[in-house]
């Protein structure tokens, strides 16, 4: 019995339990419900707040573009006349300038015309004067023709004869015996100052023979011989002369 009586309270207090859940997800889910209406009527008062403002604009808006125009307009017609102006007097001006311009031009060209003027009149007025002074200029006397002077007879030449050695007062000169064993040949060339009587004064290789002891050796012999000076129409004269010595083995 005791346990019967235990499980009939808990029972109870089951059912109570159970009686309290229901009525608090009662009231919670009345809550929620509220909450979503009371959202949804902000909602659309808001949209219709919203949809009732731009029905009130057009009509202040109307008035701005038609102010708006006519001060653009005004504006323009400002800018326009002032425009006109300027370029009208732009116009006077560039007016002036060319009526000065050509006033200038024609003051110049007169004064060219007139420095024309007168060089002319100072030109015509020296050709008067000198056919005047053409015309009181007296005539000329004759003149007797000069004869011409007789003629000159031509320069004679100069008659030159060179001077020439003399062969036979020179001495044939040794072949030297070094050149021999070397079997040295060749010409030599010896260049004499001579005086007016024929004498040699100085002398000098002009030519070698391609071996110094026979130029030397040659040299000196034909500084010893005797030479026929040259002479200018009869009259010895100082002059040079150049001697040539070959060298040749027999």
């Amino acid at each position: 019995m005791p346990e019967q009586g235990n499980a009939e309270s808990g029972l109870k207090r089951l059912a109570a339990t159970l009686a309290h859940s229901a009525e608090y997800s009662i009231a919670l889910g009345l809550i929620v419900v509220c909450i979503v209406v009371g959202g949804a009527l902000l909602l659309l008062d808001g949209g219709s707040k919203t949809a009732d403002a731009p029905a009130a604009v057009p009509a202040a808006a109307q008035k701005e573009p038609v102010l708006a125009e006519a001060e653009e307009k005004a504006a323009l017609e400002g800018w326009n006349q002032q425009l006109q102006g300027d370029f009208k007097q732009i116009e006077q001006q560039q007016r002036r300038a060319s009526d000065e311009a050509a006033a200038r031009e024609r003051q110049r060209q007169e004064t060219l015309r007139a420095e024309r003027a007168a060089a002319e009149q100072e030109q015509q007025r020296a050709r008067e004067a000198a056919a005047a002074a053409e015309r009181k200029r007296p005539e000329p006397l004759p003149v007797a023709a000069a004869r011409p002077p007789p003629p000159v007879a031509a320069a004679r030449a100069a008659v030159r004869v060179e001077p020439t050695i003399d062969w036979s007062s020179c001495r044939r000169p040794q072949y030297p015996s070094m050149s021999i064993d070397r079997r040295e040949e060749g010409a030599v060339s010896v260049s004499v100052d001579l005086d007016a009587s024929g004498k040699v004064k100085a002398s000098r290789i002009a030519e070698s023979s391609g071996h110094r002891q026979l130029d030397v050796v040659a040299q000196r012999a034909i500084e010893r011989c005797d030479f026929r000076p040259a002479t200018v129409d009869g009259v010895a004269q100082a002059a040079g002369a150049i001697v040539r010595f070959a060298w040749k083995l027999n």
